[in-house]
């Protein structure tokens, strides 16, 4: 079950958001009440230049802002290894800007958050041996998450983009965070062998304008029942061995994996008529795997859906596992 909701970053309107939120419910319709929970966005910016003191004239330069009235994102970057790039030198300048709400999930098991981006100047201009990037990306963690989560974009010129991004609930109810970057790098690299190496120049320039930010709240109410995608129906599975993710000692393991999906951050529980065979968590994408080790012959599994306030199950999935 998903809630989705609509925020809007216009003119100098303070990014201050009032993020709709599902009322946990029993049935399979969700309730479209509303949740108070607002948060503001954080701007920061960086720059950092780095002209290499053993060549002879390089030069540096970079800049960086973010509005979080206007939710406007600004970046430039430039390097030049000497004389408009007629010299041998080594130089790079890069320039990030960012905007960082404060999030708060709620019961959700998962939140994708998808940026709608005007791109309203994007420039990567090179002579030489001089190279730029200018990179949209957007990023979201919290305290045992797990890996964090990332989108990237490159970006060629003006126009619209979308970048999307889930962010998982974690073991606690700690802090989380999403956040929205431009980046632009610029550089003239010759491996700080700078005499008879190729030169040039480099220049980044590129503005961001957030025009709005689609909330979506997942695993609230009653969860959608999961899949068991794997192994198929009536299929025969052939235990293998395989390293699962690494314990203290790294040990191997010999058995099947029933893999399948269901709504993102959402707990999986696995089980056969004797009882619980595994417990997992969906990724941002709403998959999950699960490691088993099954004996030989028929056999029936279930995959359970814990949600914060009701479970859903699904289907009973048959296949037989081969004999090792």
């Amino acid at each position: 079950m998903t809630h989705k909701t609509l925020l809007a970053v216009t003119g100098a309107v303070s990014l201050l958001f009032v993020v709709s939120a599902l009322m946990a419910s029993a049935s399979a319709t969700p309730s479209m009440s509303e949740l108070a929970a607002p948060y503001r966005a954080i701007p920061s910016q960086a720059t950092s230049t780095s002209c290499s003191p053993h060549t002879l004239a390089p030069t540096c330069s970079s800049s960086a802002s973010a509005d979080r009235h206007d939710g406007i994102l600004a970046v430039a970057a430039a390097t030049d290894s000497g004389l408009d790039g007629q010299l041998p030198g080594d130089a790079d300048s890069g320039a990030t800007a960012e905007l960082a709400p404060i999030v708060a999930m709620g019961d959700a098991t998962a939140v994708t958050y998808t940026f709608h981006v005007d791109v309203t100047e994007a420039r990567v201009a090179d002579t030489g041996a001089g190279s730029g990037d200018l990179v949209l990306w957007a990023n979201a963690g919290c305290d045992q998450c797990g890996d964090l989560a990332a989108q990237y974009d490159e970006l060629s010129g003006p126009g619209s983009q979308t970048i999307a991004v889930t962010l998982l609930r974690g073991a606690d109810d700690g802090s989380a965070g999403v956040v929205l970057g431009l980046t632009g790098d610029a550089a003239v690299d010759c491996d700080n062998v700078c005499v008879l190496e190729p030169a040039g120049t480099s220049a980044v320039s590129g503005r961001a304008v957030v025009t709005s930010i689609d909330v979506e709240s997942w695993g609230l109410g009653r969860p959608v029942p999961p899949t068991i995608t794997t192994p198929s129906q009536d299929a025969t599975a052939h235990p293998s061995t395989y390293f699962p993710n690494c314990d203290a000692g790294c040990n191997s393991v010999t058995g099947e994996q029933v893999s399948g999906t269901a709504e993102p951050g959402m707990p999986i529980v696995l089980a056969d008529a004797a009882g619980v065979l595994a417990r997992v968590t969906t990724d941002d994408s709403g998959v999950w795997t699960a490691d088993v080790s099954l004996p030989a012959g028929a056999q029936t599994v279930v995959a359970t859906a814990v949600g914060p306030s009701a479970e859903a199950s699904s289907a009973p999935r048959q296949f037989s596992v081969a004999a090792a």
